[in-house]
């Protein structure tokens, strides 16, 4: 079973690569100092079924000005979400679509089962200078308990 999940890992880091590679080159620049406006959601998975307590598990990171710019980032153990959150990517990747709408995150938030979890409103911000920043950052303070 390890080995399927590192094979899949691997797919996913490929398609993900592919995705940035096919990118046309259009979005936006930021120079070294300048912040990007990114949306964002926070994933959360219901651990216990039959309470309705949940934890914070995981991060989706779209950029506003930069439409190409996205990431997903979760924490360690939670594999099964990242693997469906990155199918995502793979299936865009597939039909050759260079740049996310700007309304990806609204149409993907509510793509999870109550009885699973939930992911909150989408949230903008404009502090981070990618989204791979905003996507460490959040996944730093979900595993420091600043984030429950």
């Amino acid at each position: 079973m390890a080995g399927v999940q590192k094979q899949k890992s691997e797919v996913v880091r490929q398609a993900v690569s592919e995705f940035h590679r096919r990118g046309d080159g259009d979005g936006a620049q930021l120079g070294e100092n300048d912040l990007m406006r990114i949306r964002y959601f926070i994933e959360y998975k219901r651990i216990d079924p039959n309470k309705w307590e949940m934890i914070p598990i995981g991060v989706w990171a779209h950029g506003v000005d930069d439409r190409s710019a996205l990431e997903m980032g979760y924490l360690p153990g939670f594999d099964v979400e990242e693997w469906d959150a990155q199918c995502v990517i793979n299936r865009i990747v597939e039909q050759g679509i260079r740049e996310f709408p700007e309304e990806f995150l609204d149409s993907h938030r509510d793509a999870v089962s109550v009885y699973l979890g939930s992911r909150t409103k989408v949230l903008e911000v404009e502090k981070y200078g990618s989204v791979t920043e905003l996507v460490d950052d959040v996944i730093g303070q979900i595993k420091k308990g600043r984030i429950v």
